[in-house]
């Protein structure tokens, strides 16, 4: 089972109230990559949310025989989600950014706690938008 995935231009900050939204705002680190430089790998801890602010990042995985293959080019508003692996596993892909980019990160648990009483409905928006992410752009 894949423990990253992606959507093109979804946002997850509508599923939070206004408070919410700013507090996620404002607990979100801000992460500045230099155009190389990797932001997730086999080695990364999983269980964050990415959003891309600005910049562009490619997103692969190396197949069997080991070569790349890139799953998606991720721009300005894109979500990537790693979620938490079982002790040992590593993840299946990694995304390096293609030119200088500024990324923010979360904590899933953090954003769903941010949810609120809201969260059930939340945590099936992002199931759905995971699901939907897997079917049409495919997990990393």
């Amino acid at each position: 089972m894949a423990t990253s995935w992606f959507l093109k231009h979804h946002d997850w900050r509508r599923q939070l109230s206004e408070s919410a939204r700013q507090e996620a705002d404002r607990e979100a680190e801000a992460l500045r990559l230099i155009t190389g430089q990797i932001l997730l790998a086999a080695d990364t801890p999983g269980g964050f949310l990415y959003l891309v602010d600005a910049g562009r990042l490619r997103l692969s995985r190396f197949d069997a025989q080991g070569r790349e293959v890139v799953r998606a080019i991720l721009e300005e508003g894109d979500l990537l989600v790693d979620e938490t692996r079982p002790d040992g596993a590593e993840g299946g892909g990694y995304a390096e950014a293609l030119e200088d980019a500024r990324i923010l990160r979360l904590p899933l648990g953090r954003l769903d706690e941010l949810a609120g009483a809201a969260s059930g409905d939340f945590q099936k928006a992002l199931d759905r938008a995971r699901r939907e992410g897997e079917d049409r752009y495919g997990a990393v």
